[in-house]
């Protein structure tokens, strides 16, 4: 999958958040990425670690391929790639009208730690906020 494909998928999930190929590139160059693609090219993710930590940057499945086990799948390969790098700890944001995905990543082990007030801009360009989770490893 070429960062224009991850683009153009990220652009279906996000489009009024959506990253570039620039800035996917750009990511999986900086030191402790992990770019990870499914293995039909209908889903990707971004994460970055440091030392014993690692941050979910981004997660995206193409609409026609979502609620098929994609980003589980993604997030669990992630977890084996981290531990194999010794990470104990996963975390990231998702925005607090995000269910779906709230609901994967809390059947995964995660728990809400916090919130960021504003973080995202909504789709009708208001505010959302951003919830906080963490998981430790390996995901569940």
């Amino acid at each position: 999958m070429t960062p224009q494909e991850m683009a153009a998928v990220h652009r279906d999930c996000f489009p009024h958040r959506s990253w570039s190929a620039d800035e996917i590139e750009a990511l999986a160059r900086q030191a402790g990425a992990h770019v990870l693609v499914s293995g039909d090219h209908r889903g990707f993710l971004v994460a970055r670690a440091v030392l014993d930590e690692a941050e979910l940057l981004t997660i995206a499945v193409a609409p026609a391929a979502r609620r098929g086990g994609v980003a589980r799948a993604l997030l669990m390969q992630l977890s084996q790639q981290l531990q194999r790098s010794g990470v104990t700890e996963l975390f990231l944001e998702v925005g607090v009208n995000n269910h779906r995905a709230m609901t994967l990543y809390d059947g995964l082990g995660f728990v809400v730690t916090g919130t960021r007030p504003a973080y995202y801009t909504s789709a009708d360009g208001g505010a959302e906020d951003a919830v906080l989770m963490r998981a430790a490893l390996p995901l569940g």
